[in-house]
């Protein structure tokens, strides 16, 4: 689907309410531009009834065909630029030439600053856009499943990475290293990194960042790696052990693959995130174990996404929606360890992202 389809999309969402919409909120302004606003100065999309405007610093190359554009300037080399008063100037213009003025526009009122809604205000009606837009990219069109299913793949790469590095007398750091590079040179651009990546008695708080810690022979590591790739994320995690597996350590992640499958066959549309987390967290509860976090939760172009996978969740799931899966156990001293996996929601099964293997991972794994 292409940006102008998610604009007609958000213009029947809008009608009768409104006719026109100002988005700011740079997800927003990439999904109904296709252009990545950088992060050095203020962007908006304004979507009339019949067009719709891109407000950006310097040009946008990357915006989708059907998308006219307003420049403005950030920053001069030459004398100082006010980069406000520029972006508020530039807005007028945009919602003057999007046939924005004199009709009901829908402002996103917790993102849009006070000059920019007061300068929307001035030439129409505004009122709230709410959930809409939240709504609309819940269901994932076909381009954005392409980015998601890449980006499973480049992550798959980090994984293999992990297996091959990680071994004791090396720190999380330098291995780390290595599934950084793995998705930048698989990726061919810069990126946004963002992980878990813990080891030894760090894996029982869950989260971390990578540190000088030393892996230590037959210590457990956390990777939870979810990386915004061209502005899709993947979340996806696999616990991998420095050296061989204990009976204790498979005994454990035995419960997680039987908790992830337990989910999964609950992952169908109609379903409600409250109904998947009591799917794999029985699982667990019956193992006589318990999951201090969530189960899961849907995924896009933000993280998390609604549904949730916890108790009492009562949103339901639909077709075309993609969601993680991540059950996890943590049993002092050393012992904790999580299994994700991404779904897209289907009819039937649900479509797996990751192709990596689901088991507890022995390292280091030499490459075949």
């Amino acid at each position: 689907m292409a940006v102008s389809d998610r604009v007609q999309r958000l213009r029947r969402v809008l009608a009768p309410e409104f006719q026109a919409a100002l988005v700011v909120r740079p997800i927003h302004v990439h999904y109904l531009s296709g252009h990545a606003p950088p992060d050095r100065a203020p962007s908006a999309v304004v979507v009339g009834p019949e067009r719709c405007v891109l407000v950006s610093p310097g040009p946008a190359p990357d915006r989708g065909p059907s998308v006219d554009h307003v420049a403005y300037r950030a920053y001069g080399h030459d004398a100082p630029v006010d980069p406000t008063s520029r972006f508020e100037e530039a807005v007028r213009r945009a919602l003057e030439q999007a046939g924005a003025a004199g009709r009901a526009i829908a402002v996103e009122e917790e993102w849009v600053p006070v000059a920019i809604g007061r300068a929307a205000a001035e030439v129409a009606t505004t009122g709230p856009l709410g959930d809409r837009l939240e709504r609309l990219r819940a269901i994932k069109d076909e381009d954005e499943l392409a980015l998601v299913r890449r980006a499973a793949t480049i992550v798959d790469g980090a994984f293999a990475a992990v297996a091959q590095a990680l071994r004791p007398g090396r720190t999380e750091l330098e291995v780390y290293a290595e599934a950084e590079r793995a998705i930048l040179l698989a990726h061919g651009e810069p990126f946004t990194m963002e992980c878990v990546f813990v080891s030894g008695p760090r894996t029982l708080e869950t989260v971390g960042p990578p540190t000088a810690r030393v892996v230590e022979p037959g210590d457990l590591l956390i990777f939870d790696v979810f990386p915004y790739l061209r502005g899709y994320k993947v979340d996806v995690t696999r616990t991998f052990v420095a050296g061989r597996a204990t009976d204790e350590q498979r005994r454990l992640h035995d419960v997680l693959e039987r908790a992830l499958a337990a989910g999964a066959a609950a992952i169908r549309p109609g379903t409600t995130g409250g109904d998947v987390d009591r799917a794999a967290r029985g699982v667990i509860e019956a193992a006589g174990l318990s999951c201090p976090h969530h189960m899961g939760h849907a995924i896009g172009l933000f993280h998390p996404e609604r549904p949730s996978f916890v108790p009492g969740e009562t949103e339901r799931l639909a077709a075309g929606m993609v969601v993680t899966l991540e059950p996890g156990v943590y049993v002092a001293p050393r012992s904790g360890m999580r299994l994700e996996q991404n779904y897209v929601v289907r009819e039937g099964e649900p479509e797996a992202l990751s192709g990596y293997p689901m088991e507890l991972i022995e390292a280091p794994r030499l490459s075949s």
